[in-house]
């Protein structure tokens, strides 16, 4: 049935716990679902396989928890500096970036800027204002996944101290 899970663990240096993560593949040619998902977002481009925003990205973005996913997956709380939720948006172009961002606007009221990743490369990211974290955390809160039950109440905790 295809190759076993890839084990890893790594010692935390603040708690000195090792986590232990399990990862696996699924090919795309054997389940068509997910064949039909990676035609969407990924071209071929010089012999690569090049990721983009597929046609009717906003329709796929029209269920909340589409977002709640997406924060799940991408987004990351800078609790320390800017008290607002980035989500990483490297793999894009500097249109497809402006193009999620009006999507984030124009669908949920949801201000952003694009920001530098860092590492140059025209990489950016999203950086939702301090102005829409409230609107964010009441959108995303009731589907966030189990797994990031915990980064939604700290969103949901910091929104009520920026209030």
């Amino acid at each position: 049935m295809g190759a076993p899970p890839l084990t890893r663990s790594r010692k935390d240096s603040r708690t000195g716990n090792v986590p232990v993560s399990h990862r696996f593949s699924t090919w795309c040619f054997t389940l068509p679902y997910f064949t039909a998902l990676l035609e969407q977002w990924y071209v071929l481009a010089d012999g690569k396989q090049v990721k983009r925003l597929p046609e009717g990205l906003e329709g796929m973005l029209a269920p909340v928890a589409s977002i709640a996913y997406w924060l799940a997956s991408d987004g990351t709380y800078c609790r320390e500096q800017t008290k607002t939720v980035t989500i990483a948006t490297d793999s894009y172009s500097v249109p497809e970036v402006d193009r999620l961002r009006g999507i984030l606007l124009d669908k949920y009221g949801i201000n952003s800027t694009r920001i530098s990743n860092g590492h140059g490369k025209d990489q950016y990211k999203i950086r939702v204002a301090k102005s829409s974290m409230a609107k964010l955390q009441q959108l995303v809160e009731p589907d966030m996944p189990d797994s990031m039950r915990g980064q939604a109440l700290a969103i949901s905790f910091i929104v009520s101290r920026l209030s």
